[in-house]
């Protein structure tokens, strides 16, 4: 599509710069690798939504809410999609607690929430507590040691430990459901572990 114009803009307190005027196009479309480099922000991603966040303070900037295949960002924080509340902000870094537990780590923190600070409904917290069908009992026990042992192997590791391991691996021994784990620093170290 043709280019009719570039300039800079601000969405809220960020600047964005280099931004192309096309008359044609049926979107406005941001790139978030540009959005990053130009602010000193982190954007993080989920099902539903995206944050925009301060970097050196984790506050919320903008809150972007997917439609159509695409997240999408609203201008002012009176917009209901671009403001997050504190409080939501600090229930999602903190784990999703309660919000008797998360009321009560405000207060210690002396963190001052505005009228509009307020949540009730977090998604990740109601697919948490979805119950499901219980596994049926199995009536297959192994009748002595190591005759059934069952294992996983969880990996890589997000951050790699102080001696280098980036995985691990569990064995249950199903008669006497003894448990091993090793630690791992590679995935085909997993045969030398089983023996």
């Amino acid at each position: 599509m043709q280019i009719a114009a570039t300039g800079s803009s601000k969405l809220n307190s960020l600047n964005l710069h280099d931004v192309l005027y096309v008359p044609n196009i049926t979107k406005k479309l941001l790139s978030v690798s540009k959005l990053i480099v130009d602010n000193n922000i982190l954007v993080e991603f989920d099902a539903n939504c995206c944050f925009v966040q301060d970097k050196l303070t984790r506050k919320a900037i903008l809150k972007g809410t997917l439609k159509d295949g695409l997240y999408r960002l609203l201008r002012t924080e009176r917009d209901s999609y671009a403001y997050v509340s504190i409080k939501e902000s600090w229930h999602r870094r903190h784990g999703h607690p309660n919000n008797t537990v998360l009321d009560r780590v405000l207060k210690i923190c002396n963190v001052k929430l505005s009228s509009r600070d307020h949540f009730n409904f977090s998604e990740a917290c109601q697919y948490g507590k979805m119950h499901f069908l219980p596994f049926k009992t199995s009536s297959s026990h192994a009748k002595e040691i190591l005759e059934l042992v069952h294992t996983d192997v969880w990996g890589p590791a997000p951050i790699i430990s102080s001696s280098g391991f980036k995985y691990y691996v569990h064995f249950i021994d199903d008669f006497s459901r003894f448990t091993w784990i090793y630690p791992l620093k590679h995935k085909s170290n997993i045969a030398q572990a089983f023996i």
